[in-house]
């Protein structure tokens, strides 16, 4: 227990840190982390006022899954279980009025070993081939992050074979990491 109060605790730190460092926005930010236990999801929210924080979940068709509104508040932990909700991806996104923020709950996906492979195409600074061994159909979902995890690109393929394709990320600044889905919501995720 005491582990994961640790874990948490550097977790908003560092969320509140990133937050307040943002150029734009110089004022103190709130913080968000999320613990899973089991097929439960345990959403950590500090914030630096009390506010009425509205909590949605989304699923992968951005279709509303959940919503409510705790009252007053200037951090909450709060569990939300999705034993009933069919895997996949889902985005948990949490709105006080001032500042929103997202976050991806990945539910009853394991990561696979051999689903996709990453190389740099030799004398090129960012150019890649990303490659995805299969035999039969299936449908690709593929995701590009920037180091602050924002989504850079995202793609849906459909294949009946094995998947190849060069990708120039030669204006991407920093580190970055491909996600590899496939039909049945297996992921690997690339970084480099």
């Amino acid at each position: 227990m005491k582990k994961n109060l640790l874990v948490l605790a550097a977790l908003l730190i560092m969320s509140s840190v990133v937050f307040a460092h943002d150029p734009e926005n110089p004022s103190p930010a709130s913080g968000v982390g999320i613990m899973k236990k089991g097929t439960s999801f345990h959403v950590y929210y500090k914030g630096v006022k009390s506010l009425d924080v509205k909590v949605s979940i989304f699923n992968s068709r951005k279709q509303l899954v959940y919503t409510e509104t705790i009252r007053k508040t200037d951090g909450f932990m709060r569990p939300y279980n999705f034993e009933q909700l069919e895997y996949g991806e889902y985005i948990l996104e949490l709105w006080d009025g001032t500042q929103r923020q997202t976050q991806t709950i990945l539910h009853g996906i394991k990561p696979i070993e051999k689903l996709a492979h990453l190389t740099r195409i030799a004398g090129s600074d960012n150019k890649f081939i990303l490659a995805v061994p299969n035999k039969a159909y299936d449908v690709l979902t593929i995701k590009i992050y920037s180091e602050k995890n924002q989504l850079i690109y995202q793609e849906l393929l459909e294949t009946a074979h094995d998947f190849a394709k060069v990708y120039n990320l030669n204006k991407l600044k920093g580190n970055f990491s491909f996600q590899v889905t496939d039909k049945e919501g297996n992921i690997k995720v690339l970084s480099y």
